[in-house]
């Protein structure tokens, strides 16, 4: 049986020398900034789209609801006022539209570039020299986008996933004895 030297005191004291080495703190805050710049807009497009489809106060309900269920009330009510915001006649041009969509692909993006390069230095990963330049950068912003509309499209399907099994609950409550149709949570 293999023994270990350092025991448990020894592993967390060189963890915790690690990730202060690695400057996790900070990388964690350059996340964290470029997904709160990314979000709003994110979240309007995805009502937008949801708006489309679906009747769209039913689609900011129930984004509310999983919004809430992740971040608290506080959390809920923010998201609540940025489409508020978002959604009143006349607030936007054309331009600040295009401008909008700009931002949310810069800043959607560069999660991903700030992710990789988060992960790159914890894992000491050194970047590769011949991925400079323009065409790499743009290509780098091209896949990071495929990411966001992906997990955009995972997203969507989860909100409408998530509308059809609770309209499919409120249908089966009327069939059920009472107490059966409640949560068991």
């Amino acid at each position: 049986m293999a023994t270990n030297d350092k025991g448990t005191l020894g592993i967390l004291k060189g963890s915790a020398s690690d990730f202060i080495e690695d400057d996790c703190p900070t990388m964690a805050a350059a996340l964290s900034y470029y997904t709160v710049f990314s979000l709003p807009p994110l979240l309007v497009l995805l009502l937008t789209l949801l708006g489309a489809l679906f009747d769209p106060q039913d689609v900011q309900g129930t984004l509310e609801t999983q919004i809430q269920s992740l971040m608290g009330p506080s959390g809920a009510e923010q998201v609540r006022t940025i489409l508020a915001n978002a959604d009143r006649p006349g607030s936007g041009s054309v331009i600040a539209t295009v401008l909008g969509i700009v931002a949310l692909i810069f800043g959607a993006t560069g999660v991903f570039g700030q992710l990789q390069a988060a992960l790159n230095k914890a894992w000491n990963v050194a970047p590769d020299p011949d991925q400079g330049g323009i065409k790499s950068f743009v290509l780098k912003r091209v896949f990071s986008l495929g990411m966001v509309l992906g997990l955009a499209f995972v997203l969507l399907v989860s909100l409408v996933l998530s509308a059809a099994l609770t309209a499919f609950g409120d249908s089966l409550a009327g069939f059920l004895p009472d107490g059966l149709s409640e949560p068991v949570l």
